[in-house]
Parts: structure tokens; sequence; C-alpha cells
């Protein structure tokens, strides 16, 4: 007897284009899709920092314009420098994302799934 393989899949998804400067900028996953569909999405909870609707995300794919700082989950966590114009997948549990420029402002853009 043949068995179906199990499919991996996620319940809520978010993007966001976040402007970034020398100042750090935080991002709460699943601000976005909230603000897109605030009734939609049930499965939102609130994030363990703020308070505020969000969720948190298994999968990240993360592209920037220019070169950036990124930390995840706490603005004192180690900084991932992401070069600009390359794709970076992150397979980790995010629930926020603080992002800051090397040397020049840019846009990050950000793709979660959770």
């Amino acid at each position: 007897m043949a068995y179906m393989k199990p499919v991996r899949s996620f319940l809520v998804d978010d993007f966001a284009a976040i402007p970034f400067t020398d100042e750090e900028k935080e991002y709460v996953v699943g601000t976005m899709a909230f603000a897109s569909d605030p009734e939609g999405l049930p499965e939102l909870a609130r994030n363990p920092d703020t308070g505020k609707p969000g969720f948190t995300a298994h999968r990240a794919l993360l592209y920037a314009t220019q070169d950036c700082y990124v930390r995840f989950n706490g603005s004192k966590r180690v900084p991932h420098l992401l070069v600009a114009g390359v794709f970076y997948e992150f397979n980790l549990r995010i629930h926020t994302i603080y992002v800051k420029q090397v040397s020049t402002p840019g846009i990050l853009y950000c793709h979660f799934e959770g």
C-alpha cells in the first residue's frame, strides 16, 4: 500500500519592504498581513515581546538593496550581515526583525512564512 508523503506547508505568510537607515528599525512579523486582513487571519497571535498582532515565522526569505545588518527576536542579538543583491533564506523561529544600514540606506524585502 502506498502512502502519501507529508507536505510541509504554512498557515500564514507576510511580506514587507522595510526601508532602513543608520537608525535600527524594528518590524514585527505579521504586521502587514494583519493590516491587510485583520479579520481573515485568526491564526495570528500576539508578539511575545511587544504584544502587537503578529506571528512567529519558521522561514524567512530576505533581500536587501544595500548592505545591512539584521538581528532576529531582539535588538541585542548577534547581527547578521546581508550583502546587497543576494537572497538569504533563514529557517529560524522569527517574530521580530531589526535592520540597520552598513553604510548606505536601502530597502530590505522580507517574505515570512509561519
